[in-house]
């Protein structure tokens, strides 16, 4: 596959803890949470047989119809992601999933479950004040095990509603005999929403969506240009920190850069400098792509700064292939299936499975979104910037557009250079928060 390197962007589980955990759909429908998990998801069914099995709501995380209730509030629990905790049980029936690094250079999951309501979820570990931030801004109920300091500041400083197996609510956890500790603690989405009524905390919720394929999009809901335009140079101060700047992305194996204007590209062997929406170098050849340009055709090279390969300054662009390097271990990829319009995701080069249905974790949308990070002791702690916005890249669909990301909402939304939120495939979302300067591929 063409590739084009962007600078980026115990025991056994107790008889009352069974009691209150074991899911059911007569309970799930006492308190009116919709049933769907373990069916076939909307999409996947002839719209005549979706409405003869009863999918009539349309569930705002995801756009899909399923059944049950779409005002109920989300839940977001925070999922393991070391090598012992996988395959992970219930991340399959996540409507949207972030992944962010942790201390360490591991990474770890939050997902959010509104339409589904699997019953095993984990395992399921410590929160970092970053993970509760995100759940927070969807006014989500946060499940965890433990906590880091500042993570709890936030917590009680937000009047976050959250479920702590550490501090008082082991009753909604169980650890699983066939893993060892920590990485076997699991809950279940049923068992949750009993604990919310029995801690009386509100279900009641208004609903976030983003805007999805197909649907108007709102004047008013535009990013503004100043926000567009900050984003932006922070894209261009992003590749300066990895090695390219705004207008020469230094030279490639066996290639030479020379910045030049209005230059097309490199015949094979040669070499080009290339201002702004250029196709980048022949075979052979390398170039420095300042703005909006494809990627080096076949054994060629491009350095990036500020562009999506092979896309159009603004536009969209063919990307079957996503790979995110976080570190040793923890190298996320995406291959596009064009046959379920879905992005199938990997880890370390293997099929990333759910647990329960052994079935290949898929989005239908991955947002890679840059963002400053910033070890903040020994132990490897972070700070991670999810509340503001940045430079960063929409898949879906097999195409890949750049975009500024922004915490809006309750959601993190993605924009086009217009200022227009990008339409979203309806289904499931992934949302890849990376360092400043992280190196990503993307390819065909």
């Amino acid at each position: 596959m063409k590739k084009t390197r962007l600078p980026v962007l115990c025991g056994i589980w107790a008889l009352a803890g069974m009691l209150v955990l074991a899911p059911g759909i007569a309970a799930a429908a006492a308190v009116g949470v919709p049933v769907a998990a373990g069916q076939a998801r909307s999409e996947e069914l002839p719209e005549d047989d979706r409405m003869k099995a009863g999918y009539s709501v349309q569930f705002p995380l995801t756009g899909l119809f399923s059944i049950g209730q779409k005002d109920v509030r989300p839940i977001a629990v925070m999922v393991e992601n070391s090598p012992a905790a996988r395959p992970q049980s219930g991340l399959g029936d996540a409507d949207v999933v972030y992944e962010i690094l942790a201390e360490g250079d591991i990474t770890r999951f939050v997902a959010f479950y509104h339409s589904r309501v699997p019953g095993k979820v984990g395992p399921v570990r410590s929160i970092r004040p970053y993970y509760v931030d995100v759940a927070a801004a969807m006014d989500a109920v946060l499940v965890h095990a433990g906590w880091s300091q500042e993570a709890m500041n936030r917590v009680a400083a937000g009047g976050v509603d959250h479920f702590d197996e550490v501090y008082g609510d082991r009753v909604y956890y169980w650890r699983s005999p066939d893993r060892k500790p920590p990485h076997n603690l699991y809950t279940s989405i049923e068992g949750i929403r009993r604990g919310m009524e029995k801690k009386q905390l509100r279900t009641a919720w208004t609903p976030v969506h983003p805007v999805f394929a197909g649907e108007p999009v709102r004047g008013e809901d535009k990013l503004a240009p100043d926000s567009v335009g900050a984003a932006t140079g922070a894209a261009s101060g992003d590749a300066d920190a990895a090695g390219a700047s705004a207008g020469v992305a230094g030279a490639e194996s066996g290639g030479a850069v020379g910045v030049a204007s209005g230059v097309a590209g490199a015949e094979s062997g040669g070499a080009a400098g290339v201002a702004s929406g250029v196709a980048g170098a022949e075979s052979g050849g390398a170039a420095g792509v300042a703005s909006g340009v494809a990627g080096a055709e076949s054994g060629g090279a491009a350095g990036v700064a500020s562009g999506v390969a092979g896309a159009e300054s603004g536009g969209a662009a063919e990307a079957e292939a996503l790979r995110l390097p976080y570190s040793a271990g923890y190298a996320v990829s995406y291959v596009y299936d064009a046959v379920s319009g879905q992005y199938l995701r990997r880890m370390n080069g293997l099929a990333h499975a759910d647990a329960e249905s052994d079935r290949q974790l898929a989005a239908a949308n991955v947002l890679v979104c840059r963002s400053n990070h910033r070890v903040t002791d020994s132990a490897g702690r972070r700070q991670v910037d999810v509340q503001g916005s940045g430079s960063g890249y929409v898949l879906t669909g097999g195409m890949v557009q750049e975009a500024v990301w922004q915490l809006r909402d309750g959601l993190v939304r993605t924009y086009a250079a217009d200022g227009q939120e990008i339409p979203l495939a309806p289904g499931v979302t992934w949302i890849q928060f990376v360092p400043v300067g992280m190196e990503v591929e993307l390819g065909e």
